[in-house]
């Protein structure tokens, strides 16, 4: 089942003045009134409507659009001028437009922060782990060259994230105290489309790149931290990366 966003359903609408624009354009004059051309206005319009309001049969709907679009396609190659050509490519190409968004919008993007939120985490989960098993051998926390060297941590690096483990006694820490804090190797704030870019026929397309940004940027807000008692905090710093244990103990609880 699809669920079509409006900007979908406006691409769909303007689908209508860029095929009678085309057939101007390449000067193909009004369509003669007969049977293929009430089939194509009758296609037209009903296939809109199923692509519009109901759901289980708007790819049924989309068909009968395309047959509309193929019909003003076939008027122009035949009665069109000498820039025919270019019209029907430029007609084909809007059609495309429309049928792309019209899927597009209604795609749900979710924020690709959330694996590497999640895989920082995870890698915040397994230092505690690793600091609690070195503190039963040696009686105190340890770096995290410490722990490679013990084969109790393993290396992972991240892009989007940067890990700094503090044991004690930095910080006034005791010697069985150690706290880690996970921060976003590329601060960006959450970014929240306005509404009325609801209302601009093929935003979808692009939806997924105004909301996560450059693919090639791993980008995270919220920084974590987990001490000896296992519990991992959150919060948003803005970009600070300076970060003290009181400060930490005080975050959010996930």
């Amino acid at each position: 089942m699809i669920e079509v966003g409006l900007d979908g359903i406006l691409a769909l609408v303007l689908l209508f003045p860029a095929m009678f624009l085309g057939i101007r354009f390449a000067q193909a004059g009004k369509p003669k009134l007969g049977l293929s051309s009430i089939l194509a206005a009758l296609a037209a319009f009903v296939g809109f409507f199923l692509a519009t309001f109901l759901e289980d049969i708007r790819l049924f709907g989309l068909s009968l659009l395309a047959v509309f679009v193929l019909a003003c396609v076939i008027h122009v190659m035949r009665q069109g001028s000498g820039n025919r050509r270019f019209v029907v490519c430029a007609m084909l190409m809007f059609a495309g437009f429309s049928f792309a968004s019209y899927f597009a919008s209604g795609v749900t993007v979710e924020s690709g922060e959330r694996p590497r939120e999640l895989a920082a985490v995870h890698r915040l989960r397994e230092i505690s782990i690793a600091e609690n098993l070195y503190l039963l051998d040696h009686a105190r926390t340890a770096t995290t060259d410490e722990l490679r060297a013990a084969g109790l941590l393993r290396e992972s690096p991240s892009e989007a994230y940067t890990i700094v483990v503090r044991p004690g006694p930095l910080e006034m820490q005791k010697p069985n105290q150690f706290y880690a804090v996970a921060m976003p190797s590329h601060y960006r704030a959450h970014r929240q489309l306005p509404d009325w870019l609801a209302f601009v026929p093929g935003i979808s397309l692009v939806k997924e790149r105004l909301i996560n940004g450059p693919p090639h940027m791993p980008w995270a807000t919220r920084s974590f931290t987990v001490d000896e008692t296992d519990v991992i905090r959150d919060a948003d710093l803005n970009g600070r990366t300076d970060v003290r244990r009181a400060e930490a103990e005080k975050w959010q609880q996930r």
